[in-house]
């Protein structure tokens, strides 16, 4: 019975993380649009400029508000009395997983901008990695300087890891 209602609190996880992707994306999406109606006199410059520091802030502001919310209801199973040992050994590795996680986000974000990156935006789940680099033109030797970073940080192979450009 613990095992089910321990899928269940997977599966809830899953949901939130499912949710937060989305909510990047109609956010990301909105505010695009938002941009172009609006046109208040900006250059196309300007405009890039201030989308690509929109898009990176709400993307680490949605992670890190679903990172939060996982983390709180991982505590929360934690506070319960009539949680089992299994369940509250399971929760606590969960716990230490997404705080790995987010470190080594932030050390990956941090070694990108370091390589001459405006910004970057990272998310990182065993056996998954996605970077996002803002970049006029991703060549091989960029492909190959962020593809190192993240396989050192994360120890997870190249065809685990997705880099995309964001403008």
């Amino acid at each position: 019975m613990n095992k089910n209602l321990f899928n269940k609190r997977n599966i809830t996880i899953a949901a939130i993380l499912i949710l937060f992707v989305i909510a990047v994306v109609i956010n990301v999406s909105g505010k695009e649009k938002k941009d172009n109606a609006s046109g208040l006199g900006t250059s196309d410059a300007d405009t890039a400029v201030i989308s690509n520091v929109d898009y990176y802030t709400a993307f680490r502001d949605n992670r890190d508000s679903v990172r939060e919310k996982e983390i709180e209801y991982l505590e929360s199973i934690l506070a319960d009395e009539n949680t089992d040992s299994e369940t509250e050994k399971e929760a606590n590795a969960q716990k230490l997983e997404i705080v790995s996680c987010m470190e080594s986000e932030l050390m990956i974000e941090s070694a990108i901008r370091a390589k001459g990156f405006t910004d970057a935006a990272v998310t990182f789940h065993k056996g998954s990695v996605n970077v996002v680099v803002n970049t006029d033109e991703l060549n091989d030797k960029h492909v190959a300087q962020i593809l190192d970073i993240v396989m050192r940080e994360t120890g997870e192979p190249a065809q685990n890891i997705k880099i995309s450009v964001q403008r």
